[in-house]
């Protein structure tokens, strides 16, 4: 039966807070792991009893993590030696991996992301997600001018009856079309 002297201490008992242990605690809920040491005029709690007595007062767990275990219960399982390989060939590293290899791939990787840091600075690498959504942009305005085409030529192309001036009319807006898409992909 290990006791304890202080809220503190049967908070970390319990894996709760401080703060919310003593709400609890002045609701009642918690007295029964309350005991007296004898020659001691004090309580003291019973952190077994206040183990017990905080899983089963059910009005303060909505406030208490339900998977979290107390830290008087907790255990640190260390991984097997079959688990740790397992872990290590689903990465896909080496298991012939040295001290002096793992230096230089870490190496390697804090020099590969400085350089793209300084490709972002300058300009030289952008953003995937604003160029994607710049590129939706400009085909949207290309598909429309597209679309608008017999509109826009119809009534020019109505009054002409020569072949090739009404190639020279699409042709024109064809070019216009083309010309706006230019300059659009300009200003990325």
């Amino acid at each position: 039966m290990p006791i304890v002297k202080t809220q503190q201490q049967a908070a970390d008992a319990i894996g709760v807070s401080q703060p919310r242990f003593s709400v609890v605690a002045k609701k009642g809920s918690l007295d029964a792991a309350k005991v007296t040491v004898p020659g001691q005029k004090k309580k003291y709690w019973d952190t077994d009893k206040l183990i017990i007595l905080w899983r089963e007062n059910s009005d303060h767990m909505h406030f208490h993590r339900q998977d979290q275990i107390p830290k008087s219960e907790k255990k640190k399982a260390q991984p097997t030696d079959d688990e740790k390989q397992e872990v290590i060939q689903e990465a896909g590293v080496k298991l012939t991996m040295n001290y002096n290899t793992a230096k230089t791939l870490n190496e390697q990787y804090k020099a590969a992301r400085s350089k793209l840091a300084y490709e972002k600075e300058v300009g030289e690498v952008i953003n995937a997600a604003a160029a994607e959504k710049k590129g939706f942009e400009i085909a949207r305005h290309v598909r429309d001018a597209c679309l608008a085409i017999p509109d826009r030529c119809t009534p020019l192309i109505a009054a002409l009856n020569d072949q090739f001036q009404i190639k020279k009319v699409m042709m024109e807006e064809i070019k216009n079309i083309l010309e706006n898409l230019s300059n659009a992909v300009k200003t990325l």
